[in-house]
Order: C-alpha cells, then sequence, then structure tokens
C-alpha cells in the first residue's frame, strides 16, 4: 500500500496506458470484523462498476483481468487492510495497478477514461504540509514529525525527566534548598542560595526547557512549524525562551506525553489545517476577488476561457471544489465530516483533464470547500499574465 507522492502522481498523468479505471473508495476504519467485510463488499462492488463501465466501452478484456486479480489478491489478505488509511485509490491501466492510501475521507467514485482521474489528489498535494509537535512536560517530553497521514517521533535526544537532564539528585536538593519556617510563618518556605524566595524548581524547570529548546534546534529543521503541545503555564514559560524560529500560535492543550501518536494527530490536523492551510487558501481566493475587479484580463470565470488559458500553460492557480462536508455515510455518524467528493458527469471529466494540465505547467491545484467559491462557481483560475 502506497502513500500518494508528487513522483507517483506525476508518473500516473504521464502514462499514456488506455483505458484508465480510477476507484476512490471509502473506508470504515479498523482492521477487524466486520469492518474488513464491509470494505471487501465496498472493493468488490466499485471494482464490479469499473469492469461494467470497461465493458460498455468496448474495452478488450486485459484491464478488466487486471483489476480482478488484484481483488483476488487483496480480499482475504488482513495485511491490506490493515492501517489503510480513510479511503483509498485505485489506479489501473493496462500494466499498471496502483493502490494508495489517502488521509482524508472520500466519497465512492468510478471513472473509467483515457487519464487517470486525480484532481482531487493534485490538491490534496498542494495543501500538504510538514509539521513537528513537541509534547512539552517535565517528565518524558517527545518530539514527532507530522505530515497528512500522521505523525512519526523523532529521535531527538530529549531527556526523560528534568532531573535526568539536569543531574539533579532529588534527595540531596530537598537537604541542602529547602527547609520548612515555624511559628507564625509556618506556611512559608524558604530557600537558600536561590535568590530569595523563588523556588528553585522554577529555575530547574527553566534549565530543562532549554535544554530541550536547544536539542531541538540542534535536530529539527528549522523552516518547519512546531506546534507546542502541553499545560498552558509550562507552554508559556516555553515559548517566552525558546529560540525555534517558527512556533505555532495554537497549542494542543493539557499533558499529551502518554497520549498515543494517532490521537494526538487527531488534536493536531484541525490546528495545522486553520493555522498552516486555510490562511493559503484565504489568500488564493481573495486575490482572485480582487484580481477580477482591479485586473479582469488576469482571471477567468467561466469553463471555456479557463480550458483556453490552461492549454496555454497561464494558469497560476486553479480554485475548485474537490471537497464537502457531509454526514459519515460509512460509519453512520450523525457528525459531518470533511471527504473528497466529485461533481457530476462530464464536469468531472473536464474539472480532471484541467487539473492535470494546470500541473503539468507547474501551476497550483487548490482545494476550496463549496462556500468559499467565489459567486459559487465550481471552477475559476487565477492566471499568470
Amino acid at each position: 500500500m502506497d502513500k500518494i507522492t508528487q513522483g507517483a502522481v506525476t508518473e500516473l498523468l504521464e502514462s499514456n496506458a488506455t483505458p484508465a479505471a480510477t476507484i476512490y473508495m471509502p473506508l470504515e476504519l479498523g482492521s477487524a470484523p466486520p469492518h474488513i467485510t464491509e470494505n471487501q463488499i465496498r472493493l468488490k462492488n466499485l471494482v464490479h462498476t469499473a469492469t461494467e463501465e470497461l465493458k460498455s466501452r468496448g474495452d478488450t478484456s486485459k484491464l478488466a483481468n487486471e483489476l480482478a486479480a488484484m481483488l483476488d489478491s487483496s480480499y482475504d489478505n488482513l495485511e491490506f487492510w490493515k492501517d489503510n488509511g480513510r479511503a483509498l485509490l485505485i489506479c489501473a491501466a493496462p500494466g499498471i495497478v496502483r493502490v494508495f492510501q489517502l488521509p482524508l475521507a472520500s466519497e465512492e467514485y468510478v471513472a473509467v477514461d483515457d487519464m487517470f482521474h486525480l484532481a482531487p489528489v493534485l490538491a490534496l498535494l498542494g495543501d500538504a504540509r510538514e509539521f513537528y509537535v513537541l509534547t512539552l512536560a517535565q517528565q518524558n517530553p517527545k518530539l514527532f514529525k507530522g505530515d497528512m497521514y500522521g505523525l512519526i517521533e523523532v529521535g531527538a535526544g530529549l531527556p526523560k525527566s528534568l532531573r535526568e537532564g539536569l543531574g539533579i539528585d532529588e534527595t540531596n536538593q530537598k537537604s541542602e534548598n529547602q527547609g520548612s519556617a515555624t511559628g507564625t510563618s509556618m506556611r512559608t518556605g524558604w530557600f537558600n542560595g536561590r535568590g530569595g524566595s523563588r523556588d528553585p524548581m522554577d529555575n530547574d524547570r527553566l534549565k530543562f526547557f532549554h535544554m530541550v529548546d536547544g536539542l531541538i534546534l540542534e535536530k529539527a529543521d528549522r523552516t518547519v512549524p512546531l506546534l507546542l503541545a502541553g499545560i498552558d503555564s509550562e507552554v508559556a514559560e516555553f515559548r517566552d525562551l525558546s529560540r525555534y524560529p517558527k512556533l505555532m500560535k495554537e497549542v494542543i492543550p493539557g499533558n499529551q506525553t502518554e497520549t498515543p501518536a494517532a490521537e494526538l494527530f487527531e488534536k493536531a490536523q484541525p490546528i495545522v489545517g486553520s493555522e498552516l492551510i486555510q490562511p493559503d487558501h484565504d489568500a488564493a481566493r481573495e486575490e482572485y476577488e480582487r484580481l477580477s475587479g482591479a485586473n479582469p484580463e488576469r482571471v477567468a470565470g467561466d469553463k471555456d476561457s479557463i480550458l483556453a488559458a490552461a492549454e496555454q500553460g497561464r494558469i497560476d492557480k486553479l480554485l475548485a471544489g474537490f471537497s464537502r462536508h457531509t454526514t459519515d455515510t460509512v460509519t453512520d455518524k450523525v457528525a459531518s465530516v470533511l471527504r473528497i467528493s466529485f461533481p457530476e458527469g462530464d464536469m468531472s471529466r473536464t474539472l480532471n483533464k484541467l487539473a492535470a494540465t494546470v500541473w503539468r505547467m507547474s501551476g497550483r491545484v487548490i482545494n476550496l470547500l463549496p462556500h468559499e467559491m467565489p459567486d459559487g462557481a465550481p471552477m475559476v483560475a487565477r492566471l499568470r499574465y
């Protein structure tokens, strides 16, 4: 099972093999029955739909046979169904069968065409961001690196605890540094050699956070944003002293040192979306709206002019709606979830052709939600000239 990469997508778009079958399949999460059974049935049905479409086109049976072989090899293979993301993308053409994990839920979709339908994936790649998450605490801090698929712990050499990091002997520290007053001052602590009444642990904690910050500066890619997770007071202290150049503004609150990576990723995703991705989308939409008023020759808002500009390599940004919030029909959840979506009929083919052309010409494909599209249009373009 592969993850989506720019190299893989470029390879598929440059393939001249036809016919090309594209299948997007939502997944019931979980690798144990009954979820596997539901996924198996869905895959079988979608492959059948693609095969029937091939027959209706009068295409040879080679691709149908390759799809059937893929289904046979995957159907009862537990490894195939394990940890396979929120949806599957299957791209098949004579001599080519590729199966990808998708990090976003998807509607069911089957297309048989002279090219793969990859417009939503091109938009996903345009939104791909790397980021770090630091679970900050005095015990067992951890550094993770994330992408659109999940988090992996980074071996940054962070100390397991404040005492280990600073080489503090807890027993000696208490006997040497802290005493207790008597009489009317029974609630007042006194500290020796630590600047009056300041708790020595305050200094030790700041030293520890300086150490953590230094190790991250040494091991991490400083161009990648860092998201902090921890209790408010410690996050505030770390933020004040940190020299990391790209600290994110929002925080995952609470002690997260024992939170599983998958759960931590779920908490990080909306913050990454709102702080790193959404501003880019807003800027693209606002730029289009500004140019449509001030320099209308630099934008295209109807299908024919967008198609012509794409063929001429003039599109810098193609804005279209490739996702929407819907109720989760796979798991029957009432809550709305974001999922890849597809326009009806010929518009889907048009958008996929446009997106592929823009991608080949080094333009960007940007996914906006339906309510974000200027004038409710299915697609608009910002032109280079």
